[in-house]
């Protein structure tokens, strides 16, 4: 079997693994030197050479030096007074949230997403995970190796989606005992409950029954009937066997679950109250969606052989909209006058797109109440009735899609952190979710993922809505044109996100973090935000984007590595070979994330 067979995974998949990585006590030493001694008997002997002289040299690192710190990453100086539990949780300093490790110490969250390869064969004629084997020889030793190089540059949490020999919890009969040499915290998703269960027929996708004459362009959008009985099973039956669930969740390095990937749930990206960077990247509201969508469905379109029937054709979530509104009203005459319409029942009269019933709307052009067809972003033209009633039942789907998941997660895992989708606003996008979604969130979930541009107005949005509760963003900086990606220029002109240069990406990177330290919601007087998961390890083909740490030739953005010159790193392995030299993006970095953790909780 090939080297990338192993280890290189398909995002797409439905099989989505996490990862994670073994610390020491870290001592007030360069945070470099401290994690560069960690794995000498996985190197070879020259390699294992290159690694102490590395040590004596200090690395690169050598003017920041860090506080003591505990296995986990948690500052000493910075210890609960309610002490160990031996699992990761929540908890407030004074004003500020943070995660507290397993020994009980404040921990500030700087993660990556996706440490893992890319297969993709690129302009220079390889692959990421050809050249990653050739440089390190074998998997055991290459992936120890990437975690120590993101612990150098101040990282200490792997994110979704990444190969499992980066994980805590992973072994190998090369590793010393047979256990990873460097461990880390690390978070995790597997399963996607919300959108893989379309595919056995378990639930329906609420975008499959819209009339796609007027709605065209929304067949590949999903987000499950959460009202359906059958989703509170899917969740419990892929939670209870959940192979990888059952390995993580007794791990102390385990901080927490996520539930679904947001790029594949359609309606929990961003609202409308702020601009997304770029524009125009708003999600459907969900209120209006349940309105528009049939109260039925008759055939499977995923299945395999497509189109097979549903045993249950009903669409549940349509009639909660339905009862919701009953119960609000209790006559049609009265949702009528409310909302300028002209049902005649709350029911069926006369057929789904052509009747004039409640479950018969479909959204058409006709029902001038609902404000055309834009309003199933703003909710534009209509009565202000019909919005308040739209976004109270958007709580109310949102509350059962948390709830159903929370309790399915923590019935298997109930000293698990349960963290829900990967990004309430969307990845990449700056803006968070609609209010009634935070609401919901900030009920159920222990930390809230959220995209934002970390403004102090979105941050008053978010608090108002979620509530004084733990904050994490997706964070994302691209400079195509000084990285492997040069040839594709970035075409989303104002993104803010979208810059020139690695030095400006570092520059941004700052900024953000920054305004992450600072950020204080004016609603609660709390400082809500604990950490990060990066946008990734290497840079993406597919999506053409240099999101990496990495380029494609495993080289670091870091001004010394990611050149034309060929030459070696601090631990003898080879760097260089690139078409260009790009500049420095991790100096920016390191010095940032270094200095959140010199200075946090405070």
């Amino acid at each position: 079997m090939s080297f990338e067979g192993q280890f290189c995974l398909d995002r797409g998949s439905i099989k989505l693994n996490n990862s994670g990585m073994n610390s020491i006590r870290w001592n007030a030493l360069v945070i470099c030197v401290a994690l560069l001694g960690l794995a000498g008997r996985s190197l070879s002997p020259a390699q294992g050479v290159a690694v102490q002289e590395a040590e004596r040299q200090e690395g690169p690192t050598a003017s920041l030096r860090l506080p003591e710190m505990d296995p986990y990453g948690g500052l000493l100086s910075a210890h609960s007074p309610n002490g160990a539990t031996g699992r990761f949780r929540l908890e407030k300093f004074g004003d500020r949230w943070s995660f507290v490790t397993p020994d009980g110490n404040a921990f500030f969250m700087l993660g990556v997403y996706n440490v893992t390869g890319e297969g993709h064969v690129d302009e220079m004629g390889s692959t990421y995970d050809r050249r990653f084997l050739a440089k390190y020889g074998k998997p055991e030793v290459g992936w120890p190796q990437v975690n120590r190089r993101l612990q150098s540059w101040g990282f200490n949490t792997i994110g979704p989606f990444s190969y499992r020999m980066t994980l805590p919890t992973n072994s190998e009969p090369s590793w010393p005992a047979g256990k990873q040499p460097v461990k880390m915290p690390f978070v995790a998703l597997w399963g996607n409950p919300g959108i893989t269960g379309r595919f056995t027929g378990a639930y329906k996708n609420l975008y499959q029954g819209l009339d796609h004459g007027l709605f065209p362009g929304e067949e590949g959008a999903n987000f499950p009937d959460v009202f359906d009985p059958g989703f509170a099973t899917f969740a419990t039956k892929q939670y209870a066997h959940d192979s990888d669930l059952a390995g993580y969740k007794n791990s102390p390095w385990f901080i927490g679950y996520m539930s679904d990937d947001t790029d594949f749930l359609s309606g929990f990206g961003p609202g409308t109250d702020f601009a997304t960077d770029p524009l125009e990247k708003y999600h459907w509201h969900l209120g209006f969606l349940a309105l528009a969508t049939a109260p039925t469905q008759g055939a499977n379109p995923y299945a395999k052989p497509a189109n097979q029937a549903y045993p249950d054709t009903k669409v549940y979530t349509k009639y909660a909209l339905r009862d919701f509104l009953l119960t609000r009203y209790r006559t049609i005459s009265a949702l009528n006058a409310a909302w300028g319409s002209r049902y005649t029942t709350f029911d069926s009269d006369g057929g789904w797109g052509t009747g004039n019933g409640l479950l018969d709307e479909n959204g058409r052009e006709g029902h001038t109440w609902l404000g055309g067809r834009a309003a199933r972003y703003y909710l534009s033209g209509t009565t202000s009735h019909l919005k308040t009633d739209l976004d109270d039942f958007l709580y109310e789907l949102s509350k059962k899609y948390f709830a159903t998941l929370r309790t399915a997660f923590k019935a298997v895992a109930p000293k698990t952190l349960f963290l829900g989708p990967t990004n309430l606003g969307g990845a990449g996008w700056r803006a968070p979710a609609r209010g009634p979604i935070l609401k919901a969130a900030g009920e159920y979930l222990d930390v809230l993922n959220v995209g934002t541009d970390t403004s102090q107005a979105q941050l008053d949005f978010m608090a108002r809505w979620a509530g004084d509760v733990p904050i994490a963003i997706w964070e994302g900086i691209v400079a195509n044109a000084d990285s492997s990606r040069w040839r594709y220029p970035r075409q989303q002109s104002p993104a803010t996100w979208s810059v020139p240069t690695q030095q400006a990406r570092g520059e941004k990177y700052k900024q953000d973090i920054q305004n992450l330290q600072r950020g204080r919601a004016a609603t609660t007087g709390s400082y809500p935000f604990v950490g990060l998961l990066w946008w990734d390890w290497c840079d993406m083909f597919g999506e053409q984007g240099n999101f990496g740490l990495v380029s494609l030739a495993d080289n670091a953005y870091d001004g010394r590595e990611a050149i034309s010159q060929v030459g070696t790193d601090a631990w003898g392995f080879k760097t260089g070979g690139e078409e260009r030299n790009y500049g420095d993006f991790l100096t920016a970095v390191r010095n940032m994330n270094m200095q959140v953790l010199l200075t946090w909780p405070h």
